[in-house]
């Protein structure tokens, strides 16, 4: 469903796979971009903007810690 961490999160999936075919790849941030601007063009009602903008936030930082791990200052090594 459109707003869920779920959704978004398998949407930089998709991203991500179809960057391994496609001529021009976009970054996270550009599809993070696309996100951001969809629930606000799409997006009425300030309360559910507001939860899908903090579940688009979660599902990216998510999806950073899949691909580039927690790093040294969330293990205290």
């Amino acid at each position: 469903m459109f707003g869920s961490i779920e959704y978004f999160t398998n949407f930089f999936k998709s991203s991500i796979m179809n960057n391994l075919i496609v001529e021009t790849p976009s970054t996270m941030i550009a599809t993070y971009t696309q996100l951001h601007d969809e629930i606000i063009k799409r997006v009425d009602r300030s309360e559910d903007k507001e939860r899908y903008l903090r579940n688009l936030d979660t599902a990216f930082k998510h999806m950073k810690e899949i691909l580039f791990g927690l790093g040294d200052e969330h293990n205290g090594s």
